[in-house]
């Protein structure tokens, strides 16, 4: 405003003086609202204006403070000796953390489902495109998703996924015959594997009844597999020497085995088969899984005629010899109990023999 004084002296004189009083208010400085910055982000402060002469609180000079820290920024600002100041608060964003967890190696599975989800998180974008908190995954390999919060703020997150199938094992109960060997065999790939008594190759030999297993690894993923084997003894049969068979006789022969099935040279399933005329006889004896076989042969019997003679009347003669020797013979009993092939009569009587 404009001031002014008049000045009256004793003589009635007046002076008058005026001035004009111009009052500035100083820059109007203005940093702009508080912000929001990302985790690693520097953030350019600066005011409206760029001329005077400016002082930061940190006592820099520049027009401009740059700044990663949250905090309170202050800014003075002077300008034909007039003064004016402002004040930014800094803030940081919640921290974006999404957690996809360890790499994972699943045996025999096909799928897996991911969650990013975190409290602040507005988008999501996969590397398959998918952009959804939750993402199905089918296929092996290195798995992303970039997310944002509201400020605008991301976080890029990934993960390895290998999808491995086990060995495809396959080992049978088996049942052996006394004196038989089994290969068991693992056919899969596989990196190692571990039999049961600690042999380490793809193949084990079995003789003995027990169980059997394998453990086979590949890439990390394991299986196991079991097999139950019986080693069954194998019948016994005898059907004895072979035979001559008298004309009009019969053989039986017996072949019994308990529990066992039988099958003859003609077909036939008894555990005994009877023997009417010569021939090769033979009988398939099977048990649990088992069999054996025996043959014998029937011949003809050979007649062998022996004569001892016409009955005799002998006068003074203290024994007669009587001899039947024939190499066709084997056995000879004679009606006084004796069994070679020539006795000595010495009493009256009635005297034969049998033979075969």
């Amino acid at each position: 405003g404009i001031y002014y004084v008049t000045v009256t002296d004793q003589a009635g004189c007046e002076v008058k003086d005026s001035i004009t009083v111009n009052f500035d208010a100083g820059p109007n400085v203005d940093l702009g609202e508080d912000i929001f910055i990302c985790e690693n982000q520097f953030v350019s402060l600066q005011a409206n204006i760029t001329q005077g002469e400016f002082l930061w609180q940190d006592n820099s000079t520049d027009t401009e403070l740059i700044t990663d820290a949250a905090g309170i920024y202050t800014l003075e600002v002077t300008v034909d000796g007039c003064t004016g100041t402002d004040e930014i608060e800094v803030f940081n964003t919640p921290a974006l953390n999404p957690d996809l967890g360890p790499d994972l190696l699943l045996c025999d599975e096909t799928s897996i489902v991911l969650d990013a989800s975190q409290a602040g998180i507005v988008s999501y974008l996969w590397n398959d495109g998918s952009d959804q908190a939750t993402n199905e995954i089918t296929s092996s390999g290195l798995h992303t998703v970039f997310v944002m919060d509201g400020y605008g703020c991301g976080e890029l997150e990934e993960i390895r996924i290998d999808f491995i199938a086990s060995p495809a094992l396959d080992l049978r109960d088996t049942v052996l015959c006394e004196g038989q060997t089994l290969l068991l065999e693992v056919n899969a790939v596989a990196d190692s594997y571990v039999w049961q008594n600690g042999e380490n190759g793809s193949s084990f030999n079995v003789t003995e009844s027990g169980e059997y297993f394998v453990e086979a690894s590949y890439e990390g993923c394991i299986s196991r597999d079991t097999a139950e084997v019986s080693v069954n003894p194998i019948p016994i049969i005898d059907l004895g020497p072979d035979q001559a068979l008298c004309e009009a006789a019969s053989l039986m022969l017996d072949a019994s085995v308990l529990g066992a099935n039988y099958t003859w040279q003609d077909g036939s399933g008894n555990s005994s088969f009877e023997v009417i005329e010569p021939g090769t006889y033979g009988v398939v004896v099977e048990l649990d899984g088992c069999s054996s076989v025996d043959l014998i042969e029937i011949t003809p019997t050979v007649l062998v005629n022996v004569d001892l003679g016409e009955d005799q009347l002998l006068c003074d003669v203290s024994n007669l010899e009587l001899n039947i020797e024939n190499d066709l013979i084997q056995n000879y009993v004679w009606n006084t109990g004796e069994s070679a092939s020539n006795i000595n009569a010495n009493t009256d009587g009635l005297y034969w023999v049998e033979y075969e």
